[in-house]
């Protein structure tokens, strides 16, 4: 394996870092993103892409080339500013792709329902019809005591009782029961 071959893996392997990146809220320009990363650095991609990745990202890689820069005199030192360009503009693109991905999906999925096939419905629906009948109810079923007759009764021993302890008198049991007796 040649040296330049080694050179291409490790470029990928730090584009692949750019790639696998969550997408931005937004998409954004690719030539902004690449002007503002040449002038300003990472403080101009994290104003911009709105990121603090964006932000300490391109901030450390400026901060590496600048220590190896030193043995030269700083004559690798604009190899900072290139690179933060080219971080902005393949962030930017990355992102941009993903976010198109994402829109299409959603597309798709709802595709099959447009605003404009939805109708509404002018006639009311059909009246629900019942095949079952309702079970029969007897008064056999139904406990005597709650019936008009058994209420009656009840009140009318109810009354007998009153009258046989001397609670009331014979006259009063017997206007009573008259009273009672008429609401049959």
């Amino acid at each position: 394996m040649s040296q330049p071959d080694h050179h291409v893996t490790a470029l990928d392997k730090g584009l692949g870092i750019i790639d696998n990146l969550k997408p931005l809220k937004a998409k954004k320009s690719p030539v902004i993103a690449a002007v503002s990363g040449f002038f300003c650095g990472g403080i101009g991609l994290g104003i911009y892409f709105q990121s603090w990745l964006d932000f300490f990202v391109p901030i450390a890689i400026w901060i590496v080339v600048a220590v190896i820069a030193i043995p030269t005199a700083e004559a690798l030192d604009v190899l900072g500013c290139i690179f933060c360009c080219f971080y902005g503009y393949r962030r930017a693109v990355t992102s941009n792709a993903k976010l198109d991905a994402l829109n299409a999906s959603a597309k798709t999925i709802g595709a099959d329902i447009h605003p404009s096939q939805i109708k509404m419905a002018t006639t009311s629906p059909p009246p629900l019809t019942s095949t079952r009948t309702p079970p029969a109810i007897t008064v056999a079923t139904i406990p005597a005591e709650l019936t008009s007759e058994g209420i009656v009764e009840k009140r009318l021993k109810n009354l007998k009782d009153l009258r046989d302890r001397n609670v009331i008198s014979e006259a009063e049991y017997q206007t009573k029961r008259q009273q009672i007796l008429s609401e049959i």
